[in-house]
């Protein structure tokens, strides 16, 4: 095997681990500023300008993205903290790379978490009160925050594993942790994006409509024409490819007629 080829693998992980931890850099943040979204939207008065316009969303987003790239860049190309892919380690952990870690993981699993469960709180006592009526919106929004929150603890658990073996393998403990079970756990943390969809279906009833109806136009239809004929005789729809997924709407937080769920607290 000359030299070419034993670089290949190498590389080959390094591009692989590098899409791994921006994608998950990508999503603790994208959940702290989603939590954080849901609350000024759920729980406070929306008569001031608003924080999450759609330019501003944009932004933010272009921003999320930005910052997990880079890092994750920074991370495999001068092996900031740990080589994933040979599992050597030069030096101690230096503080700076502490620092880091602490701001892009740990703050903002830790804001997702509490917001999330204020979210939840606040929610709860404002439609228990009897001068607030709650829309259908408000309450298919609620429904949306609980199974986030469901599905945030998930990502946790499922990436908790690989942490404690991260951590061990970082610190001067003389403890050696087996190749088997380092990338076992990092793949259990992975393997969470395969899962998510199920805890929505069975955490939120919007979704599992959605689903049905998904399958039902994929799966059971005969013609387009026998679909839309189908469609017509249906009173109380409108477009198909508007009614497939109705949860996609839930995600569209900058959409028009989502402004005002909160006017009446």
């Amino acid at each position: 095997m000359n030299k070419s080829e034993e670089l290949t693998p190498l590389s080959v992980c390094k591009f692989q681990w590098f899409l791994a931890a921006c994608t998950f850099l990508i999503s603790v943040l994208t959940l702290a500023v989603t939590s954080i979204e849901n609350y000024m939207r759920l729980c406070t008065s929306q008569e001031g300008p608003q924080w999450f316009g759609r330019s501003n969303v944009t932004a933010i987003i272009i921003l999320i993205w930005f910052i997990g790239c880079v890092a994750s860049i920074i991370h495999c190309t001068y092996n900031v903290s740990f080589d994933y892919c040979n599992r050597k380690r030069s030096k101690p952990l230096l503080p700076f790379e502490t620092g880091l870690m602490v701001i892009l993981i740990v703050l903002p699993i830790l804001i997702t978490l509490l917001v999330h469960i204020r979210v939840i709180i606040d929610a709860k006592k404002f439609m228990s009160q009897p001068t607030f009526k709650a829309t259908a919106m408000y309450k298919a929004d609620v429904s949306l925050v609980r199974s986030n929150f469901y599905c945030f603890i998930f990502f946790i658990l499922c990436w908790l594993p690989y942490s404690i073996v991260f951590g061990i393998s970082n610190s001067n403990s003389t403890h050696h942790i087996s190749d088997k079970t380092f990338y076992c756990t990092a793949w259990l943390g992975l393997s969470k994006s395969c899962v998510s969809n199920i805890i929505y279906c069975f955490t939120n009833r919007h979704f599992r409509t959605a689903y049905v109806k998904l399958f039902n136009y994929c799966c059971c239809k005969t013609t387009v024409t026998t679909a839309r004929r189908r469609q017509q005789d249906t009173t109380g729809r409108s477009d198909v490819r508007v009614h497939i997924i109705p949860g996609y709407n839930m995600y569209s937080y900058t959409s028009p007629q989502r402004s005002g769920n909160h006017s009446e607290i």
